[in-house]
């Protein structure tokens, strides 16, 4: 609670939320969308960086439900819809009735969706190396731990 103690005796005044840890994982994450976007239409795919993070997602677990996919890459239900619909239509992905709950389709990866996960990524980690250049691997790691700990803290203490 020491942070929480400084927040409090934070003047208002001198308080900037563009300088703030949220704001700048917001423009980071934003920002590093916008690179993969680019990065994706200039080597030719067809694809949003929504569309390519479906796809890696399916990729580490396919067969998995829409709502599964929705909480996995933090949309809403409906736009991971839209998403599924335009990639269905695509031949990237099909779905398929759960053989437990004949309501519920299971969203797999085609033989092209896999396929055009493999180019993909490649894209993607010159997207995570340019971000990561000049950064030493500890620091990373140290990053990656604290941002974790963000994100379990507010899960924790808002049952997002």
């Amino acid at each position: 609670m020491q942070l929480l103690f400084q927040i409090e005796k934070m003047d208002i005044k001198g308080f900037n939320p563009l300088k703030e840890i949220g704001f700048i994982i917001a423009r980071t994450h934003r920002t590093m969308l916008n690179i993969l976007q680019q990065r994706l239409s200039d080597n030719g795919f067809d694809i949003t960086s929504e569309q390519a993070i479906v796809i890696m997602t399916l990729y580490q677990k396919d067969g998995i439900a829409q709502q599964e996919i929705a909480t996995a890459v933090f949309k809403d239900k409906s736009s991971v819809k839209r998403l599924i619909d335009n990639m269905e239509r695509k031949n990237w992905i099909v779905r398929v009735p759960d053989k437990n709950d004949r309501r519920n389709k299971l969203i797999y990866l085609t033989h092209g969706g896999k396929a055009l996960r493999e180019k993909i990524s490649e894209v993607a980690i010159c997207v995570l190396s340019d971000a990561q250049e000049d950064i030493d691997i500890e620091e990373i790691k140290i990053c990656k731990k604290v941002l974790e700990q963000i994100f379990n803290n507010l899960r924790k203490n808002n049952a997002v």
